[in-house]
């Protein structure tokens, strides 16, 4: 199953002007899903329209072709690499990354940035990528902590003034 989404509940909720817009793009993202993954056999696509935010759950069956034995195989790595994606660990990925450009894209025509992906199941970091990202991560932590510390000292600030003025 591939799930996609478009937003939050805070930003595209059910109902609202945007989560119109996020229907359309998902629409068009899944007009084009089988030409773009011509080795994908989709059984089923639903597009949700009654949970926090639309959504399409896309399930399909990977079909690889082979010379010996059976001739045709549910094969999710075969079909990657059939699709151009290359072979090892890393093509589910790069077909993760290439959907989502796609789903970008149509959303950009629409007026509609969207952030990238989050790791998530089938999406996977190089040692050294998560490694970046851990390091960013605890930067990012640090300078938050920093934020708050500051923020607390010029409430603190703020109070003492305030009860000088009174």
């Amino acid at each position: 199953e591939h799930l996609v989404y478009i937003g939050t509940r805070d930003d595209t909720g059910v109902g609202t002007p945007d989560a119109e817009i996020a229907k359309e793009c998902l629409r068009e993202y899944m007009e084009g899903f089988q030409e773009r993954n011509p080795n994908f056999y989709i059984f089923n696509a639903v597009m949700h329209l009654d949970e926090a935010t639309p959504h399409l759950h896309i399930n399909f069956i990977p079909i690889g072709h082979y010379k010996s034995g059976l001739e045709v195989r549910n094969a999710k790595a075969k079909a990657l690499e059939e699709m151009g994606f290359g072979k090892g660990e890393m093509a589910n990925n790069r077909w993760r990354i290439r959907e989502w450009e796609v789903l970008r894209d149509i959303c950009k025509a629409h007026g509609i940035e969207i952030s990238e992906p989050k790791k998530s199941r089938g999406y996977s970091y190089t040692v050294e990528e998560y490694g970046e990202h851990q390091d960013e991560i605890r930067r990012l932590e640090e300078e938050k902590a920093q934020v708050e510390t500051e923020l607390t000292d010029k409430q603190a600030e703020c109070e003492k003034l305030d009860k000088q003025i009174e």
